[in-house]
């Protein structure tokens, strides 16, 4: 019954980016508008995330901010492939 469920789901999303009116469906799933755009706006989702990478130094305490390379990471929610973006490294200002 879930996978009947999520067929549904994804159907009704794809007929919405496809161009079709809302309202027509809805009336053929027997759904409200509200639950199709709950499920369009899950489906535009995207999440973000960052980190750095190295930062260590010989000899020195801590991970400062020196020598670290900061890096963005963003999956689109039911995506295949997850781009990720390298920033230049701090520099000394």
């Amino acid at each position: 019954m879930k996978k009947k469920i999520l067929k549904q789901r994804a159907s009704a999303v794809q007929r919405y980016l496809a161009g079709e009116d809302t309202e027509s469906i809805c009336a053929s799933l027997g759904k409200t508008t509200r639950w199709l755009y709950k499920w369009i706006a899950i489906k535009e989702e995207i999440e973000l995330d960052e980190t750095c990478f190295r930062g260590r130094r010989k000899w020195k305490r801590g991970r400062g901010v020196f020598n670290k390379v900061p890096v963005f990471g963003i999956l689109e929610r039911n995506g295949l492939n997850i781009p990720f973006l390298l920033i230049a490294p701090f520099s000394k200002v």
